[in-house]
Order: C-alpha cells, then sequence, then structure tokens
C-alpha cells in the first residue's frame, strides 16, 4: 500500500511540475473565450464509430430473412412505408399519408426526395416491385399483402392499392422494408452476392464487406436530415449467438441484443448499460370456449385473478416481462388497467356465478348435469421456462379448489390439438405484431381465434374498426375493454427484450419492438476516464499560423 501511494504523488509532481514549468503564452482575449469553451464541453468527447454483431446469418435479403439479428440490422439500411413508434401508434416513413377513398381503395403517397444510397430517386416503382414481389412469392412479409387485389402507380410518388376485402388495418400491415426496382428487378432478386452489398434508403449504407465484418456508414443524404453522433457501424458476423455473448464479454462488440430473461446471469451488471423494451412475444392461456366450463365467462375471469403474474415474472423471468390482461402492449394509449392478484375476488366470481366449493371442489349443475372444475393444461415439453410458469399456475389455482394436470407434450401436438378442438387449456406465447391480429384472435370464423371464442358485441366493435376511420381510438378502446372483462383469453403478460452496451456507449435510443434499434444514429462510445486529467494538462497555446488550441503533455 504505502509503495502505492508515493507512486500516486510522484504522479502528482510530475502533472504539477508539466503544469507550471510550461513556458507562459500570452492569450488574446478571443482565444481566452476559445479555452473557456474547450474546457466547457471537454466532457464531450465520444467515439463516432460502434461494433455490434449478427448470428447464424441466413440471408441479407429484407424481404426473406427469418433472423431476428439480421431483420435489426437491415433496418438500419432499408425503410418501410412506416413504422411504429414506441407507444405502438403508427408513423410515417417512407410514405407521406395512406387515404382511403373507399370500403376497398387506398391511395398510398410517397415521401419526396428520397434516395437510394447509391443517389438513384425512390419512386412508386420501387414500392409497386417490393409489393409483386411479396405477392408473387412466399416471402417473410406476404402474408401482409394476401388481401391486396389491384395495384396502380400514379406519378412519381403515389401508388392506388385495391383490397378484395374491406380492411381498417390495412395501413399497419405496411411496416415492411421496401426494396429498389433497379438493383433487384430480374435474377438479382435471388442472387445473394448482389445482395449482400445492400442498397437502402435508411440512416446507414454500405461500404464494404468481408468474411468477418460488414461496414456501414451514416447517409448524410438521408431524407430525414438527423445529425448523427454514430458515423461508423462495423457488424461483426458470427456463426452462433453463443459466439456473439463471447464477444460482447470482451469488448470485440459494443452492444448486443438479448431475449434471455437470465440476461443479469449471464452478462452481469457492472460495466454494462440495459435497454429494456416489451417485444412482441406475448404469453398466454388460451381455454377452449367450446368446453362446457370454459365457455362461462366467470370461470376465466376467476382463472385470470387467480394467477400471480408478478410472482411469476419475478421468480421465472427475472422481472423481464409486463403484465397485460390484453394483447396490447401496455405502452399503448389503448391499454387498459389490469386485474390484480386476488384469491379472494376469484372464489367470489365463482359464488356469483352459481358456483359452489365443497370437500370435492367447486361444483354446479348445468343443463341438469353436475359439472365440477378440473382441467388439463397443455404445455410444450421442451420449454423449461414454460413448464415452470404451468407448475405456478397449478399452484396458483390449487389455492381457489381448482386442479390441474400439466400436460406436457410437444409444439406440434399442442398446435393440433388446438385445431382439433381437443384440449382445455393451452400455455402459449402469440407473436403480436399488430392490432388487426390482436383483433382476429377474437373475430368469428377467423384462423387465429385459437380460443373458439364467440361474442356478438366483439363481432360489432370488430366490423366498427374495420369501417370507422373516424372513432378508431374509441373502438379499439371499447374492444380493449370488452376483452379484459370477457376475458377470451387468460392473458399473462408481454416477454421483455434487452439490449445491452459496455457502459462507455450511451444514447437516446428508442428500441421498439418492430425496430430495435430506432433512434440508434444518437449512439456513441464515450471518454470520461480520463477527463480530469485532460482538463489539467490542457493548456491553450496560440499556433503562430493558425491559433488552434495545442493539448501539452
Amino acid at each position: 500500500m504505502g509503495k502505492k501511494i508515493v507512486l500516486f504523488f510522484i504522479f502528482l509532481a510530475i502533472v504539477w511540475g508539466l503544469t507550471v514549468g510550461i513556458k507562459s503564452v500570452k492569450i488574446e482575449e478571443k482565444d481566452e473565450v476559445e479555452t473557456q469553451s474547450l474546457l466547457k464541453n471537454v466532457n464531450e468527447i465520444y467515439r463516432d464509430e460502434l461494433n455490434i454483431s449478427i448470428s447464424e446469418l441466413d440471408t441479407f435479403n429484407p424481404l426473406k430473412t427469418k433472423n431476428a439479428d439480421v431483420v435489426s440490422m437491415l433496418n438500419l439500411i432499408y425503410e418501410p412505408l412506416i413504422a411504429y413508434k414506441s407507444d405502438d401508434e403508427i408513423e410515417y416513413v417512407l410514405a407521406e399519408s395512406c387515404t382511403r377513398l373507399d370500403e376497398y381503395n387506398w391511395i398510398i403517397k410517397l415521401r419526396n426526395n428520397v434516395k437510394w444510397h447509391s443517389g438513384v430517386a425512390f419512386t412508386a416503382n420501387d414500392v409497386l416491385f417490393t409489393f409483386n414481389m411479396l405477392r408473387n412469392n412466399d416471402l417473410t412479409y406476404s402474408s401482409n399483402l394476401k388481401n391486396v387485389n389491384n395495384l396502380e402507380v400514379i406519378g412519381d410518388d403515389a401508388i392506388k392499392v385495391n383490397l378484395s376485402l374491406a380492411d381498417d388495418f390495412f395501413v399497419s400491415k405496411l411496416s415492411f422494408p421496401i426494396v429498389p426496382e433497379y438493383y433487384f428487378k430480374g435474377e438479382n432478386f435471388n442472387n445473394e452476392n448482389r445482395i449482400s452489398k445492400m442498397v437502402g434508403t435508411g440512416p446507414y449504407k454500405f461500404v464494404n464487406t468481408s468474411d468477418d465484418v460488414i461496414e456501414l456508414s451514416f447517409n448524410t443524404n438521408w431524407w430525414k436530415e438527423d445529425n448523427a453522433k454514430l458515423q461508423k457501424i462495423y457488424v461483426y458476423k458470427y456463426a452462433t449467438y453463443g459466439e456473439a455473448i463471447k464477444a460482447f464479454k470482451s469488448a470485440d462488440i459494443d452492444l448486443i441484443v438479448t431475449n434471455m430473461s437470465s440476461w443479469k446471469e449471464k452478462f452481469g451488471t457492472i460495466g454494462v448499460n440495459s435497454y429494456s423494451f416489451e417485444n412482441s412475444e406475448y404469453e398466454l392461456i388460451v381455454p377452449n370456449c367450446n368446453n362446457i366450463l370454459l365457455a362461462d365467462n366467470s370461470v376465466r375471469r376467476a382463472i385470470l385473478q387467480a394467477i400471480n403474474r408478478e410472482n411469476i415474472i419475478n421468480s421465472i423471468y427475472n422481472d423481464n416481462a409486463s403484465v397485460s390482461d390484453i394483447p396490447i402492449h401496455t405502452n399503448s394509449k389503448n391499454s387498459v388497467t389490469n386485474a390484480e392478484y386476488d384469491i379472494e375476488k376469484a372464489k367470489q366470481i365463482l359464488i356469483n356465478a352459481g358456483w359452489s366449493q365443497s370437500q370435492d371442489g367447486w361444483q354446479k349443475d348445468i343443463e341438469g348435469k353436475k359439472y365440477s372444475l378440473h382441467f388439463n393444461l397443455m404445455v410444450n415439453a421442451d420449454n423449461k421456462e414454460k413448464i415452470a410458469v404451468a407448475e405456478k399456475i397449478k399452484e396458483n389455482l390449487s389455492e381457489i379448489g381448482i386442479p390441474i394436470n400439466i400436460n406436457k407434450t410437444s409444439i406440434e401436438n399442442i398446435k393440433n390439438n388446438i385445431k382439433q378442438d381437443k384440449f382445455e387449456l393451452a400455455l402459449l406465447s402469440i407473436d403480436i405484431k399488430n392490432k388487426m391480429f390482436t383483433c382476429s384472435l377474437v373475430e368469428n370464423e377467423s384462423e387465429n381465434n385459437y380460443a373458439n371464442y364467440s361474442s356478438e358485441a366483439m363481432n360489432s366493435i370488430i366490423e366498427n374498426l374495420k369501417v370507422d376511420n373516424l372513432n378508431y381510438d374509441e373502438n379499439i378502446y371499447t374492444y380493449s375493454l370488452l376483452f379484459k372483462n370477457d376475458a377470451p383469453y387468460i392473458g399473462l403478460y408481454f416477454k421483455t427484450s434487452t439490449i445491452l452496451t459496455n457502459k462507455s456507449v450511451k444514447g437516446n435510443i428508442e428500441p421498439t419492438w418492430s425496430n430495435y434499434f430506432r433512434n440508434m444514429t444518437t449512439f456513441c462510445k464515450w471518454y470520461k476516464m480520463w477527463n480530469s486529467l485532460y482538463i489539467m494538462l490542457c493548456i491553450k497555446c496560440v499556433d503562430d499560423e493558425f491559433g488552434s488550441p495545442k493539448i501539452i503533455f
């Protein structure tokens, strides 16, 4: 310890000697102002480059890839017609507006003065080309346009879309990337060598690639006119996500996205910044509403009230989820207040519905036959977290006297049993991409109505949503309330994803489920550890020729 103290004072003596021993220089008033400005802003020193990763690369084709890492990276390069803000509301990107002409026809007005990274002008033909590629091929976003009947280009900056069915949610489906016709047409659309040299309209453009890394630079001609701090992004390629994790831990990359609920155990928290956000994975219990017991919404509501979702999130998901009764993100303005865990209230709901509790459990006469409340819950046998959740649910429901048998089986069996109406309860995760999909979960005859739920009131609300643009917010809120009160599904929570960065990387990033790297241009790697020494040693000198500041060490 004594040796360290001696070294410390020697260091201070050297610094003092350098400071007082430098030849004094006469500084003009102007230079003094510049010096003070320099010292005032000394904490704003940053590196304008960042290293990120992709793993398990499938393709760089933005319409084909199913890899979340690749989608995230390509969001920096390609842009959609519309996107989703952090509150789940739509914002226009390459589209300037989407106007409904009548029940089946829309006009998409495009943003002017947008250019591809190559300098070629972005036009309606690019949108037409992208639409047709999705309509004529089985691609990642093809289902978004299955209702499109005909397309017509109007000038350079508009396209008319004719639908085969009325669809008020049409605009929400336009969140897929738009690709350049001139670059991708013909065989080039399937040419991976050409595809890997990406050309988009987004904030970052392709510079170069090798076997190990892709170099991107800020697009100074971006239509958004953003004053980016982050000028260069190096995307390192890894065969597996495990390799990317090792690279982050060793500081070879500065940022990584994880869906792990146990990320704190895997990555630690010291020297790490975290940015958490709800992803599109919604976990819920699907009840079979064709079952005579589960057809009673009081039973579904009692089950919801008896599940301690906060405890599940805390004990199994390490607080990396957000409770939600309904499949609408909790930060949306259309979200509603969630039911609280309350065993006594759950019991009272059953009592009010005519159920009586005895040593044999909850019983009720229905259509002249006595029924008892007990259910089979299907869960994916290969998912340890979901099995743990199922065990918690079983434990919770036993506290109100509803026995649960957990049926661990394959996800294929679960899907088949739901299709064949051979189930009672199923614990599932559903990918909620937009409010359109949310509504399809409860709409009659919908292929996504896994619960076999039927309600004239709900169908009426959904019909209003499809045709009444002026009262959309009011209708979606009414939908949310009915979903909450009727519990067609027993909603649990939205899972959380997390962006992790090294401690020196900071910015005003606004990650969303649809774009992990939203507002990425604000990110940069700050250097602050040596700023105090910098201030001590930064002495303003007048350069004979230029009068520029000098740092003397």
